[in-house]
């Protein structure tokens, strides 16, 4: 049994390695601090793994004190339903951002499908959306659809919980070799042709996340390491974080994002509404020269008794 458990996690690591593009650069300009609240923001696989009707949303604002800075909303709404036996999960996302005059927003609808593997749950999932880029100054617009794929497994391990998936995202994105230098935090978002066309352009961006709920003995202590690697064309870096909940109630935690930020993270759980606060200390480059980052994440769920007959119900990556 064990050895077929190493083994999925060796397919992991290799299905990322086979994800990740050549070329490595420092940073990434906009971030995403909470990401293990929000994944359907990079892994459709995502939808629905937990037994509830859940409603997220997200505010950032980066590098506070910076003309132009970038900042960003996010909205999901994802839940799980059973057919022929087998449950799936079904959601969408709304995805607006600006950094100076460039603007994005994104209309994803995604759906995921659980198939029990090693006494464990392996989620596949896809997603397909709209994508809408302007340049205000320009008066300028674009739009072209977009899709993406993922995967994701969880597990159980004694009274704590293992998990890991990867995902590719932006797939029906092409790059333009000739593009002027507009890019804009995540924007990275339109491109003048010679004769005044916008032509759409977002970098196709590849994740890979794994983490667990460690129950600590006699105490009413979870410890939730997580790891989130995000790549693109031209950068790649890392989320490595640590975070505490007690009695499932109140959370803190503190991440490191590789050559660009401390974060700072705090949170609590209020019956069926979920809030969490980031703040990102800067510790390079462009980000060293704001007042910092803020972000703020809610969420509200209405239990499901889809998993109402499971034996050991698990702790959800989202507990906040």
């Amino acid at each position: 049994m064990k050895e077929r458990f190493f083994l999925l996690l060796r397919a992991f690591a290799l299905t990322l390695i086979l994800f990740l593009p050549q070329k490595i650069a420092a940073q990434e300009e906009t971030q995403l601090s909470m990401y293990w609240a929000l994944p359907l923001r990079f892994n459709p696989s995502m939808a629905g793994r937990d037994s509830a009707l859940l409603v997220s949303g997200q505010e950032r604002l980066q590098w506070v004190g910076l003309d132009g800075a970038p900042q960003s909303t996010f909205i999901a709404l994802d839940s799980p339903f059973r057919l022929l036996g087998k449950r799936h999960g079904a959601g969408a996302t709304l995805l607006r951002s600006k950094a100076d005059s460039l603007s994005r927003m994104e209309v994803s609808l995604h759906y995921s499908l659980s198939l029990n593997l090693l006494r464990g749950c392996l989620s596949l999932g896809a997603t397909i959306g709209m994508v809408e880029q302007r340049m205000e100054e320009e008066n300028l617009a674009d739009q072209s659809l977009d899709f993406g794929f993922g995967m994701y497994y969880e597990k159980r391990v004694g009274r704590g919980m293992f998990y890991a998936g990867v995902s590719a995202m932006h797939l029906g994105q092409e790059a333009d070799d000739e593009r002027p230098d507009l890019d804009k935090g995540e924007q990275k978002a339109a491109d003048v042709g010679r004769d005044g066309e916008v032509l759409n352009f977002v970098d196709k961006s590849y994740y890979f996340l794994a983490g667990g709920n460690i129950p600590l003995a006699s105490t009413l202590l979870i410890m939730q390491p997580s790891l989130l690697v995000r790549a693109t064309e031209g950068q790649t870096h890392a989320d490595v974080t640590l975070r505490a909940s007690y009695a499932s109630r109140f959370w803190a935690g503190v991440s490191y994002r590789t050559d660009d930020a401390l974060v700072l993270i705090l949170g609590a759980n209020l019956h069926s509404f979920r809030v969490g606060y980031a703040y990102d200390l800067g510790l390079s480059g462009v980000a060293k020269k704001s007042k910092g980052s803020h972000e703020l994440v809610a969420s509200y769920e209405i239990k499901l008794n889809l998993d109402k007959q499971k034996r050991y119900p698990q702790k959800s990556i989202r507990i906040l």
